[in-house]
Order: structure tokens, then C-alpha cells, then sequence
């Protein structure tokens, strides 16, 4: 439906993370960065708000938005793929849909770790939900 496009290095990715990936200060855990599918689905700003990317969850209350810099995973030797989405049988219409890829195997905690120094909260939840 939709052409797979290049992201440039200064836009931003937002990811939707769960109430049980942060705790009491409002930090993620390492755990919440992980690869699903093929890759750890986010939203790509030219297409999506961090409302909108909130609002693709089966609980949207239930789940905050952080923000990445794709250049700044890009430079943690991150691939990032644009991966729009469209499956009208499931009524799935996610243009803005894009995976960070490499999270995942052997370096799956340096990764994680370095994920966590890169990301900015959008739109906070409360840990003790």
C-alpha cells in the first residue's frame, strides 16, 4: 500500500512502553526495549504523534511514549526500517510503523542499556498503575 521510505537521522521514533517497564522514579527498565516480529515496533513522526502512537495500544492508559533520535540509534549501530503496515483483514492501517533492529543476540543487554541513555519521555505514565 504504502512506499518503504528513508529515515533521516534527524526525526524521531516514538515507542510505546508498558506501566510494568517503569519503576517507582519513573525510569524504564533495560527490559523494556525488546524486538518482536522482526524488530522493536515504533512510530515514525512524519506519520504518527505520540497520541496517535498511545492510541495503537490494547490499553492506551496502560502504556506511555518515548521518543528516540534515529541518528542517535543509528549511531549505537542500530538499523532502523521503515516497515509500514497494512493488513485490512486484521484492520491494521499504520503508516508511520518502523523497527529498530539489532536489540536482540548476543549484545542484547549492551544494547539495552545503551537504548536507555538515548530515550526522552513524550507522554509519562505512573509506575504504580
Amino acid at each position: 500500500m504504502w512506499e518503504i521510505e528513508n529515515i533521516p537521522n534527524d526525526n524521531l521514533l516514538y515507542y510505546r512502553v508498558h506501566h510494568r517497564d517503569v519503576d517507582r522514579e519513573g525510569n524504564l527498565s533495560p527490559g523494556a526495549f525488546r524486538e518482536r516480529d522482526g524488530g522493536m515496533s515504533t512510530d515514525w513522526n512524519k506519520y504518527s504523534t505520540p497520541e496517535e502512537a498511545q492510541q495503537r495500544a490494547r490499553n492506551p492508559l496502560d502504556n506511555g511514549i518515548v521518543r528516540f533520535l534515529v541518528g542517535d540509534i543509528r549511531a549505537i549501530e542500530l538499523m532502523v526500517k521503515h516497515d509500514p503496515l497494512y493488513k485490512p483483514d486484521q484492520h491494521i492501517f499504520n503508516r508511520a510503523h518502523t523497527n529498530v533492529i539489532g536489540i536482540d543476540g548476543v549484545r542484547k543487554v549492551e544494547m539495552r542499556l545503551k537504548l536507555l541513555d538515548l530515550y526522552f519521555w513524550e507522554i509519562r505514565i505512573e509506575s504504580s498503575m
